[in-house]
């Protein structure tokens, strides 16, 4: 994943994000922070010719998950809403060298929609789409993507996340979630229920809410890569952080008055509260930092 540090402002002074960058050449994507539309994102190819189409899709509810399958290099934003079934809008984007060439690409794309859920299929070259997806505020999702964000805001239920070589970033959510990452960073705030979290090669951020946790748990870690956690002062829950032994690891929290690091096993441990770790976080081969939550 190539990265890209500038920031680029619409005409509408909106932020766009850059995001991972599409396999091949010096092809690029930028969408704003939360896209709601497909004029949310801005896609360019090694070819001067874009061409752009979109399309809404719903899928009913159901006993089993959703399965949204981007196409490759693309993404998946999922938020909340108040319908019954998932509305998802599929933005879809091919580059040539000329006019016509992308077009001719963009009409060789296709979105399937089935009781399963959707997926989208396309060139190997020159494209990509992205999935904008108003969902059940009780969802049942498995979603996958590869060289592409994950971002999910505003939801519950049961989901599955897996996400390679992109960003998966999760906002306010609740419920039954399994999260797997690998070379790319991972965000969590705001959080409740049961909540499992693999990560490797990218850094894991983690934000508490609340006074206590509210659920079954969280269970976080991540390989070859930071963790960076923020309690929030008097948070009840216990909690256990830890790292490798030769690790740097620093607290600056408020728990950090009663708990401190101590060496467990070839693990460096920070322990709060009383009984079994409600909240469990941890990194192997990389640094490990505990401050305090800003406050709402």
């Amino acid at each position: 994943m190539r990265s890209r540090d500038r920031i680029v402002l619409a005409l509408s002074i909106t932020a766009l994000i850059p995001l991972p960058a599409l396999a091949g050449g010096g092809s690029s994507v930028e969408s704003r922070r939360d896209p709601k539309t497909c004029a949310d994102y801005s896609v360019r190819f090694d070819g001067d010719a874009v061409a752009r189409g979109e399309e809404t899709l719903t899928v009913r509810a159901g006993r089993g998950p959703v399965k949204l399958r981007p196409h490759e290099n693309g993404g998946v934003t999922i938020r909340g809403g108040s319908g019954a079934d998932y509305r998802i809008t599929v933005c879809k984007f091919a580059g040539g060298a000329t006019q016509a060439e992308a077009e001719r690409r963009l009409a060789e794309a296709k979105a399937t929609a089935s009781a399963d859920g959707v997926s989208v299929d396309g060139p190997e070259e020159g494209f990509t789409a992205f999935l904008i997806v108003d969902a059940p505020r009780d969802a049942n999702l498995d979603v996958s993507t590869s060289n592409g964000p994950v971002s999910v805001s505003d939801l519950g239920g049961s989901l599955v996340l897996k996400a390679e070589n992109g960003p998966l970033t999760l906002r306010n959510v609740d419920g039954r979630i399994d999260v797997e990452a690998e070379n790319g960073p991972i965000s969590l705030k705001e959080a409740s229920g049961s909540v499992r979290i693999r990560g490797q090669n990218g850094p894991l951020t983690i934000e508490l809410s609340g006074m206590r946790w509210d659920g079954e748990g969280l269970d976080a870690s991540t390989e070859n890569g930071p963790l960076t956690v923020k309690v929030p002062e008097g948070y009840a829950s216990s909690l256990s952080a830890e790292t490798s032994s030769w690790a740097p690891a620093s607290c600056k929290a408020e728990m950090c008055g009663d708990g401190k690091f101590v060496k467990r096993d070839g693990r460096k441990v920070l322990e709060s509260g009383s009984g079994s770790a409600i909240v469990k976080v941890s990194t192997k081969n990389g640094p490990l930092s505990v401050g305090t939550a800003r406050g709402r």
